[in-house]
């Protein structure tokens, strides 16, 4: 008898203790948003949003389907041994040569026909024939290696190492057309 009436308490102990779990540090509970997607053009960023406010970005995309990388678009990549590359210099050949990893990308993602990915150092390039469709970098890390791509300004004089604040990411794209905070569990 005793014990069945010590059992009843245990669902609302576990859930009493669980509640600092999920909270944010400042009080909030899961109901905060947590996920901040950034968006200007055809650039994408994606990452968390700290209790500051403040977006921490993992994830940069530049180019869909519909709205293709540009050649003239502004900004840098700095590739681990120091080579700066602009968009104009995301040649198929030199790209290839640099790639450690060659896949095609699903049909479904709506890259057409022919379409090849090619990745190394934490970015990728995707290409149909010659033309350098998409441009992606993100924040990796591995147990043998932790990718940071640095990304510059259109200037190549300033590089940041991702994850990337959101005052970088403007500094290099500009201000947002829209941000969107979500609750991701």
């Amino acid at each position: 008898m005793r014990i069945k009436r010590h059992i009843r308490w245990w669902p609302s102990l576990i859930s009493l203790a669980a509640v600092p779990l999920l909270s944010m540090g400042d009080g909030c509970t899961m109901t905060c948003p947590n996920f901040r997607a950034y968006y200007h053009g055809n650039v994408s960023a994606l990452g968390s949003l700290l209790p500051t406010g403040e977006g921490r970005f993992y994830s940069l995309t530049i180019g869909s389907p519909a709205s293709p990388l540009a050649q003239n678009a502004t900004f840098t990549v700095c590739l681990s041994d120091k080579t700066v590359l602009r968009p104009a210099d995301f040649s198929r050949d030199r790209i290839e040569r640099l790639a450690t990893s060659r896949t095609t990308p699903p049909a479904k993602d709506g890259w057409g026909e022919g379409a090849v990915d090619f990745s190394f150092e934490g970015i990728s390039f995707i290409f149909a024939n010659s033309i350098c469709l998409c441009f992606r970098a993100n924040w990796v890390r591995l147990p043998s290696a932790t990718y940071a791509p640095q990304i510059g300004t259109a200037d190549g004089k300033r590089f940041y190492r991702m994850p990337l604040s959101q005052a970088q990411v403007e500094e290099i794209f500009g201000k947002p057309d829209r941000v969107e905070d979500k609750i991701v569990l």
